[in-house]
Parts: C-alpha cells; structure tokens; sequence
C-alpha cells in the first residue's frame, strides 16, 4: 500500500526537515509506530498544542510522505471519507538525520548526551569529549572503520541464524558513530572534538 516517493535525495532531506510541525510528526510517528494526522491532532490536543486544523496536519503527513519520509501502511473508512495511517519509511535517511540532529544539538548544549526515549530494547547514546592530535585522529578513524567493520559481520551472523529462528524472534535496531568536530588544523576556536556512538 505505500506510495513510492516523487523525491529523493538531499533536496527530500531539506524538505522534509525545514517546518517544526513535520519535525513533531516525525517524532510522534516514530514514538507510537503507526499514526494518523486525527490521531496526531488528538495528542496535541490532550496536551494542550492544538494550535493547528486537521487539515494542516493532513498537509504536512502528505509533504512527509511526498519525499519519502513516511509511508501509509493502512486506510481506515470513516464515515464517507478515508483515514491515512502513516509509518516511518525504513528506506528514508530522513528520520535518522532528525535524530542526529536532535543528539548534537543536546550534546552541544549539555556536553554530554541525553537518555533517548524508550521504545523496548535497550538503548545508548554516548559523548565522549576528546582533544586529539593528527595521530589520534587518524587511529580513532582507524577504530571506527575496525568498528563497523565488526558491526557488518554481525549483521550478516544475525541474519544466518534469523533464518532458522522463529518469527518475531528478530529485534529492530539501529547503530550509528562517528566524530563531531571540526576537521584537525582549524583554529583553536572550534576544539571541542567528540566520538558518539548511538544504539536505535
């Protein structure tokens, strides 16, 4: 049932991130799994956020759906008109970069990361404030290569036994790392340096 997207790319990316009411969407679809703009306008409402119609809302989900943010994945009949349940789309980097947007932004503002929100299994998201030197830099590059290397192999392992499992057995997650600083030779303006590493 989902639609494939008319936009891709970095250009989707910026449109889909560049009005805070999709940044909400985006975040509340990604909290419940499954959402409608009316489900979504019944939370703002309960929180005292209903500042927007339904059909505002209905516009945005579409924008997000148009460059492939979200996807439906149900249509409800109500009373003569139909109901557009959206999911995240696994295929869109769009989610992950809000993600990324919202961790270095707590990290600069906080030094150190925020717990993220549960969503049942385990989770992290480490900060870990460095200064380093050219070598340092080029073996935490190294490190990090080693380390999704390693995180590969255990995808293809997991997979290979997932095989044989039963279903329901396989447990979604997302690991993300790099650095976050500015390139070495910069000023000593910019030397706050950082490894982060993200379980989701």
């Amino acid at each position: 049932m989902a639609k494939k997207s008319s936009t891709s790319g970095g250009d989707g990316i910026h449109k889909a991130l560049t009005h805070p009411v999709r940044t909400y969407i985006l975040l509340a679809v990604e909290e419940l799994s499954r959402l409608s703009p009316k489900r979504f306008m019944q939370q703002r409402h309960d929180a005292g956020e209903s500042t927007l119609s339904l059909g505002v809302a209905a516009y945005h989900f579409r924008i997000l759906e148009k460059y492939g943010a979200i996807a439906v994945v149900d249509e409800v009949p109500r009373r003569g008109a139909t109901e557009h349940v959206y999911a995240l789309n696994p295929a869109s980097p769009v989610p992950d970069m809000l993600r990324m947007s919202h961790f270095l932004q707590s990290a600069k503002e906080t030094g150190r990361a925020k717990a993220p929100m549960a969503l049942g299994v385990r989770e992290a998201l480490t900060v870990i404030p460095l200064e380093v030197d050219q070598q340092g830099h080029e073996d935490l590059e190294e490190a990090l290569l080693s380390m999704q290397s390693r995180i590969k192999e255990i995808g293809t392992e997991c997979q290979r036994r997932l095989r044989s499992s039963p279903p329901g057995d396989a447990i979604p997650l997302r690991v993300g790392f790099g650095a976050v600083g500015p390139p070495i030779g910069l000023s000593e303006a910019g030397k706050d340096q950082g490894v982060t590493s993200s379980g989701k």
